[in-house]
């Protein structure tokens, strides 16, 4: 029976994220990671829309994530200054210390990964998920 791609890649990630669950227990979801470490490496402050982008949700949710990051303490938000319709999102000092210990536990995560692959096979592997994206993205915005 062939399995569709999507299923296998969904296993990969849930896999991933468990992984990182264990490394960081304090975050129940990616995306909480995934912000710190956009933010992290963004020396100006960003917006919902901005990070709703990055990480290809709604920007409702983003709002729902930055407020529980916000409620922790690891990013305050105000407003824009030159729009005060818009919200601005930074890393506190205790959000800036968290960086290099989500890029610790992320590259911990990805040699697990990488076990026992060859390089060249990774390249290989990125490159083909990258054109397959191509591939779907030129359909959908059709």
């Amino acid at each position: 029976m062939q399995l569709i791609l999507s299923r296998r890649l969904r296993r990969l990630t849930a896999l991933y994220y468990t992984m990182l669950a264990k490394e960081l227990p304090d975050f129940n979801s990616a995306h909480y990671i995934e912000i710190i470490l956009i933010l992290g490496d963004h020396e100006l402050p960003l917006t919902p829309k901005k990070l709703s982008a990055h990480l290809q949700i709604n920007k409702s949710r983003v709002t729902a994530l930055i407020s529980y990051l916000a409620q922790q303490q690891y990013v305050i938000t105000y407003a824009n200054p030159n729009d005060k319709r818009e919200q601005l999102i930074v890393l506190t000092e205790k959000g800036k210390r968290l960086v290099p210990v989500v890029k610790n536990a992320v590259q911990k995560v990805n040699r697990i990964l990488h076990e026992q692959l060859e390089q060249h096979n990774l390249i290989a592997f990125y490159m083909a998920l990258n054109q397959m994206e191509q591939n779907l993205s030129k359909q959908v915005e059709r």
